[in-house]
């Protein structure tokens, strides 16, 4: 999944890297999102969090997540769309598959 913010785009997926930046995210918490709708935010900077940084060559901080995230809905992009395909590419990563498997 590619984005595009500004002038720049950003490669999003999910790989072994990217987990070890998602230790806090509550999956549990997109249940409350319609009473809780502002959290929204929350997820999906945890998840881009760990979609962008799916390599070890390149590493995002949080506060640059933030800021991408941040210009990201000042250019009118819905937060809604962008957890939802980040929700897909978590599904379909190869690594979050193999954690499911018995």
């Amino acid at each position: 999944m590619i984005i595009e913010v500004g002038k720049k785009e950003y490669q999003l997926k999910f790989t072994f890297n990217s987990f070890k930046f998602m230790k806090t995210l509550n999956i549990e918490e997109l249940g409350e999102l319609e009473t809780h709708p502002f959290m929204v935010f929350d997820i999906a900077e945890q998840l881009l969090l760990g979609a962008l940084n799916n390599s070890k060559d390149k590493v995002f901080s949080q506060k640059e997540v933030g800021k991408i995230l941040e210009a990201y809905v000042g250019e009118n992009k819905s937060v809604i769309t962008l957890v939802e395909g980040l929700m897909n590419e978590l599904e379909e990563s190869s690594f979050f598959k193999s954690l499911q498997a018995k």
